[in-house]
């Protein structure tokens, strides 16, 4: 008896669904956002079945839109209610998605989605089955109009070009960096005394004290002082006294332990690193940053990096 192997989409998610949905045969889906477009993205027709929630929180915020409802209902589309439905499936004939894609143009053209495609009659039929015992709670097109005026669009959407391709996969969003250019100086004694008395703290912070260490730096002046906090991260660029420099990989803020020697603010900042991974020359990073590396600007001055690129480059190229 052979298995069945699913195939994993990652890419064109909705352009796969939006196909199948167009072939013949009745079809089955669970899904509980249907928003602006849905009706084109998932073009259901007379007969076939489709679940989603319908509650008055949905459509408010946008998540779910009633002339959509409307449009297929007016197709003949049998649709029902679920207020607590949380998955995703799909079943077209003997061919079967289930993964992580609300019908919207914001999964179309935004979100990074994950589905797995099985081609089974038996795994499409299970499909259909948990479709079919969702249903019960029918919408009718009275109600479905009657909900078009709680509508609210989304404060977030997707986007169409205009000739009504997706575009493409975005990158995958990382939080932002602090990019701090340090030197090698020598620590007065206040700055040692406050490095010492913060270290435990900072340690019991780690998740994981087998795959992280702590590297710790003193900085003065108010930007960074008071700019970074718990939790964000940083990006160490070292410039060691034969003038190579040295980059740490990104790492986690554990703690910022704030103080002033003679009036003036300082403050020790203790960063969480993977023990994996580990500092590369500059020279080195730039390459691997490709056509990003001209975003890095100055080296020797601290900043916030916000590009989404750039950040993504920077992670990527310490993997």
């Amino acid at each position: 008896m052979s298995s069945v192997k699913p195939a994993l989409i990652t890419e064109g998610v909705w352009r796969r669904i939006t196909k199948l949905a167009k072939t013949k045969g009745q079809h089955y889906a669970a899904v509980p956002y249907f928003g602006a477009s849905a009706a084109e993205l998932l073009p259901l027709k007379k007969g076939d079945q489709l679940v989603v929630r319908f509650d008055k929180e949905s459509i408010k915020t946008g998540q779910v839109d009633p002339r959509e409802i409307v449009k297929l209902i007016k197709r003949g589309v049998d649709v029902h209610a679920c207020s607590n439905l949380h998955a995703k499936v799909f079943a077209f004939g003997h061919t079967a998605i289930v993964g992580s894609a609300n019908v919207s143009r914001n999964s179309a053209s935004s979100l990074i989605e994950a589905c797995a495609e099985v081609n089974s009659a038996s795994f499409a039929l299970k499909c259909r089955r948990f479709v079919k015992s969702l249903c019960g709670d029918h919408i009718h097109l009275e109600h479905a109009q009657s909900m078009v005026k709680y509508y609210r669009p989304p404060a977030i959407t997707g986007r169409l070009t205009k000739n009504r391709k997706r575009v493409a996969v975005p990158l995958p969003a990382h939080s932002g960096l602090w990019f701090v250019s340090l030197e090698i100086k020598e620590w007065s004694e206040a700055d040692i005394q406050e490095a010492n008395q913060g270290r435990d703290t900072a340690k019991s912070r780690i998740d994981d004290i087998n795959k992280s260490r702590i590297e710790e730096f003193v900085w003065y002046g108010s930007d960074l002082v008071y700019g970074v906090t718990r939790g964000e991260r940083v990006l160490m660029s070292t410039s060691l006294n034969n003038s190579k420099v040295l980059v740490s990989p990104p790492g986690r803020v554990l703690d910022v332990r704030r103080y002033r020697e003679k009036g003036r603010k300082r403050a020790i900042i203790y960063v969480e690193v993977p023990i994996n991974k580990r500092r590369r020359a500059l020279q080195v990073l730039k390459r691997r940053l490709g056509s990003q590396k001209s975003k890095l600007g100055n080296i020797h001055s601290t900043r916030r990096i916000r590009d989404p690129r750039l950040v993504y480059a920077i992670d990527q190229a310490f993997l």
